[in-house]
């Protein structure tokens, strides 16, 4: 029995027994030869030898071989390899039929029938293969062998197939081969894989037994039909056709058809939405249901002059329109609107899509652009704005008041900078400026631009990048003609303090040798007063008559008050060059101790003390005792005529900062007069109704003032006094009484 046909597809690597059939693809003649000699006459040949193939003959010939098939790169030869004695012919990659066909089935120079039927054969658009297992040979019609996808037929190539499903068909289910056993197939569906393309072609193939004379099984007849457009289109389409449902039904615009009678005949969802509409209450009423009173005629107008003249009267890819909501209120929609021809009948589609918010966003936009401009406008900066071609698209009125009159909207930047360079005191280092920052585009701040008017402004250059692209720049002047002169001023005023100081510091030394004076040198002779008026008084008792007595007492009280304004003044001038150490200071604790000494001076007096507990500031705290001994002193002094004395102490928050007050209910004194508390030796009362030098309520001023904080007097003449002063860095405040 012959080799199998497969042979012819897939060719064997070592020629088969003799007789057998062989697949030969060798080029070179001495090749062809050679392997041919080695099987012998008597064999069946399949030779691809190209487009020179008449010396492969001419051996084939001389070798008395048997049957013989040629392989031909095209078919412009077919007819001469038939005439130098080619049995068979493959054209290319497929089999060449017409050779096989005529002697096979219609034989040279046969019937009308036969001539009709090849005609047939040749021109159907089906690929048609005959499977001869007698004479183990394939043949094809043109239709198969031109290129229409039944790549499968090729010689030496074992092709993929694959089932609709996309599961790859073992060999033995290859519709060729399953043709070749005589099997018969009712339109099986296969994908040829094709290499370079990223789906196959889809074949639609049947098959019937070849029956000889006899009605014996001797192969079989294969028809492919190339589907695959069919199959894509019918994919494509019923894709588009989803696609267009599931957008018709997703999008937010209203998608709704009219035919030319202006009836709405389909409408997606969204109408409700947008409208409050169901799609069913719309579908067969005219479009003029969702159009305003007030602009229905002109629609009917506008469209009935369109049907019959195609003019438009607005554009149809984007009009702005009122639509009417169902219950009665406008709605701004965007609409579009096409028109196409079915069967001699116009149609027309329209998309309405929802513009409040659009129209929100544009007025929105339009009122920020309009802010900005008006906060450009009123700034008492000069401003420049350039776009990235140097052409000015902003200016406000302070720059080209004060720096260039020529500048407005449109003009050349770089025109508007030389004029102002013309006014600066150096031109050319202002020019070579602006190129440096153009070139570099980055930002520059506080530049100084000085006029020779004596104007002196301060530059910034801002480049402006929206989304990553450079898209102009932003000049800002700032006159600081002004500040600048203030700037000057205060110099020279702190030159001035500074010599100021000096001065003090010479006056504070003259302030402490005089303090030194006053301790050392006056208080010798002071004393020596003091003591021989005491010595006279004592050993001239017998002496000296009452008025003597009278003097010599005193004198002796003027020394001693003498004494005290010394030592007072001295506390003055030890508080005023003292160096302030600020610590924690506990005021309720030191408030407790001060009173004590206090009460224990007069222990017959009636004294209702209310001191507040946390009280905590911080300080110096040798001057904050200073502050409290004389507060409190004063206190218990103005109190001491009152049958019991109130004498408080507590704190209290008055406009975010912390007051304390010391007060009592003593003798008070006229407001009229506050004016000279707090200076030194000025007192409101007499000396005969309460002792002092005036210097407490000085003292303690200045202390306050000392610490950066202030002390003020509030009283009614026999309803007592209170005192305020703040200390700034309170770190404790307890409640008030």
């Amino acid at each position: 029995m012959s080799e199998p046909i497969a042979y012819l597809f897939a060719p064997p690597r070592t020629p088969p027994a003799r007789g057998g059939v062989v697949a030969v693809a060798v080029a070179g003649l001495a090749d062809t030869e050679a392997y041919l000699a080695k099987v012998g006459p008597g064999g069946s040949f399949v030779l691809d030898v190209g487009a020179s193939f008449e010396p492969h003959l001419d051996v084939l010939a001389r070798l008395s071989l048997g049957r013989v098939v040629v392989v031909l790169p095209d078919a412009t030869r077919t007819r001469e390899a038939f005439r130098l004695g080619a049995v068979d012919v493959l054209v290319g990659a497929e089999v060449e039929a017409e050779g096989a066909f005529d002697r096979a089935y219609v034989g040279r120079g046969g019937s009308r029938r036969a001539q009709l039927f090849e005609m047939a054969w040749e021109a159907s658009p089906t690929g048609l293969v005959v499977l001869d297992g007698e004479t183990q040979t394939a043949t094809v019609n043109p239709s198969a062998a031109g290129g229409r996808g039944y790549g499968y037929l090729m010689p030496g190539v074992t092709p993929t197939l694959r089932d609709e499903a996309g599961n790859i068909l073992p060999i033995d289910q290859f519709p060729l081969v399953r043709g070749g056993r005589g099997e018969r197939i009712e339109d099986m569906r296969i994908i040829l894989d094709t290499p370079g393309a990223a789906e196959g072609r889809h074949l639609a193939v049947t098959a019937r037994p070849l029956l000889d004379g006899l009605g014996v099984t001797r192969g079989g007849v294969v028809a492919s039909r190339d589907i695959t457009d069919r199959v894509l289109q019918e994919r494509h389409g019923l894709g588009l056709e989803l696609q267009a449902e599931s957008f018709a039904k997703c999008t937010p615009d209203v998608l709704l058809t009219i035919d030319q009678a202006g009836t709405i005949l389909g409408v997606n969802p969204a109408v409700y939405d947008m409208l409050g509409y169901e799609p069913s209450q719309l579908v067969g009423r005219p479009l003029q249901t969702i159009i305003p009173d007030d602009l229905r005629e002109r629609h009917v107008a506008a469209f009935s002059r369109y049907l019959a003249t195609s003019k438009k009267t607005m554009s149809w890819s984007r009009s702005a329109l009122p639509a009417l909501h169902q219950v009665g209120h406008l709605v701004p929609v965007e609409a579009s609107f096409g028109e196409y021809t079915i069967a001699g009948k116009r149609f027309f589609t329209g998309t309405l899509r929802d513009a409040t918010d659009a129209r929100r966003t544009e007025s929105r936009r339009a009122m920020e652009s309009s802010r900005l401009t008006a906060l450009v406008t009123s700034l008492q900066a000069g401003i420049l704005v350039e776009n990235e071609l140097g052409r000015v698209v902003l200016t406000n009125q302070a720059f080209v008041d004060a720096l260039c009159p020529e500048a407005s909207v449109g003009s050349d930047g770089e025109e508007i900078h030389t004029k102002l360079a013309e006014r600066t005191t150096d031109p050319s280092h202002f020019l070579a400026r602006i190129a440096a920052m153009l070139a570099a585009r980055e930002l520059v701040t506080n530049e100084v631009v000085e006029l020779r008017d004596g104007a002196v402004f301060e530059r910034d250059y801002v480049p402006i990048v929206v989304d990553d692209e450079y898209r102009g720049h932003l000049w800002s002047y700032v006159d600081v003609t002004d500040r600048r002169r203030s700037e000057a001023t205060i110099m020279a005023l702190n030159g001035e303090l500074e010599t100021r100081a000096v001065s003090l510091d010479a006056v504070n030394r003259e302030l402490e040798a005089f303090s030194y004076s006053v301790s050392h040198d006056l208080r010798a002779p002071l004393r020596s007063i003091h003591g021989f008026a005491a010595a006279l008084a004592e050993d001239y008792s017998a002496t000296i008559d009452a008025e003597g007595r009278q003097y010599l007492d005193r004198i002796m009280a003027a020394a001693a008050r003498m004494g005290l304004l010394i030592d007072d003044l001295i506390e003055l001038s030890r508080i005023s060059r003292s160096k302030l150490v600020r610590a924690p200071v506990d005021l309720t604790a030191m408030a407790h101790s001060i009173t004590s000494d206090l009460l224990a001076s007069d222990p017959s007096r009636k004294v209702d003390l209310r001191i507040a507990e946390g009280l905590v500031a911080e300080g110096d705290a040798s001057l904050l005792r200073s502050l409290l001994e004389n507060l409190l002193g004063n206190s218990f002094k103005y109190s001491r005529n009152v049958e019991l004395a109130i004498i408080e102490l507590f704190a209290e928050a008055r406009d975010g900062e912390t007051v304390f007050v010391v007060r009592d209910n003593g003798a008070g004194f006229d407001m009229a007069h506050a004016g000279r508390l707090f200076s030194a030796f000025e007192r409101l009362h007499s000396k005969s109704d309460f002792e002092g030098t005036g210097i407490g309520l000085a003292s303690a001023h200045r202390v306050v003032s000392k610490h950066g904080g202030r002390i003020f007097a509030d009283a009614r003449p026999g309803h007592g006094a209170t005192f305020s002063f703040t200390l700034p860095g309170v770190g404790k405040v307890g409640p008030s009484l």
